[in-house]
């Protein structure tokens, strides 16, 4: 993880990794800012730096990234209603709209994954929701976001302290397709992850960001059996046919987890 301001440390990291041949899975890095304009230029001078050290199958990550003007930083510049403006304007229709923008500068221009900081209420920098939990005009944003990029996923949820997994995971299919007669293809776990969990509200409380660590069964079932869409859960429940996978899923950076799932199966 590194900022990209520290060009020195960048070109000298990434000479290294490839005059030692290392693996680079992913680039991570931060950026706080107050124009879109300038996180594309950021985003454009990693890809560069990437590709000029052959390094181009790594992933760009933007691990950090928020609202804040340069003079923030400035410890003069650091009284209370100082303070007080950038944080307002990270929660008000300001926040709101630069959220908008960055997310799809970042979507344009090939960053791979981004993770805004911070969705905790009480940590000072949380903009999308304020200290009671109540959502913010920039939670809105990603709200708009989210809805604007609903896609077909898999079923699934949390163990919340259960050791048995697999009846974990075969109870929320129950649950979020309406389908009882399931059977476990294989024996045993068929994939592991950690994935990330962007911040949300889920039955009416905030959810920070986070990562899951997730344990992933297959199953299979008869098609010709009745779904039924689980309110609090999805919008829709449907079979998708192996060959519509990719146009049907928008979440583009889960389609290689479920393609080697599938290729599990034996059936692609």
């Amino acid at each position: 993880m590194s900022s990209v301001w520290n060009r020195t440390f960048i070109n000298g990291f990434l000479s290294e990794v490839a005059r030692t041949n290392a693996p680079l899975d992913f680039f991570s890095w931060h950026w706080y800012g107050d124009s879109p304009e300038q996180l594309r230029d950021t985003v454009i001078q990693v890809k560069s730096d990437l590709a000029a050290h052959s390094l181009t199958g790594a992933e760009s990550i933007c691990d950090e990234w928020n609202y804040m003007r340069g003079t923030m930083w400035v410890p003069a510049r650091r009284e209370k209603h100082i303070r007080r403006e950038f944080y307002e304007k990270q929660r008000n229709h300001v926040g709101a709209s630069f959220v908008a923008a960055c997310m799809a500068v970042m979507q344009e221009n090939g960053v791979d994954l981004s993770t805004h900081y911070d969705g905790q209420p009480h940590m000072m920098f949380c903009s999308i929701f304020d200290r009671c939990g109540i959502e913010t005009k920039t939670y809105r944003a990603f709200e708009a976001f989210h809805k604007i990029y609903q896609s077909w996923a898999w079923t699934g949820g949390h163990a919340d302290g259960e050791t048995d997994l697999l009846h974990v995971a075969m109870r929320e299919a129950r649950e979020e397709t309406g389908i009882e007669r399931l059977r476990q293809i294989g024996n045993g776990a068929a994939s592991l992850e950690i994935l990330p969990v962007w911040a949300h509200v889920k039955r009416g409380k905030a959810v920070g960001s986070h990562l899951h660590l997730n344990v992933s069964y297959l199953f299979e079932a008869d098609d010709s059996l009745p779904l039924r869409v689980a309110a609090d859960e999805n919008s829709a429940v449907g079979w998708i046919t192996i060959d519509r996978l990719a146009e049907s899923v928008r979440e583009k950076d889960m389609l290689p987890t479920y393609e080697k799932l599938l290729n599990r199966t034996n059936v692609c």
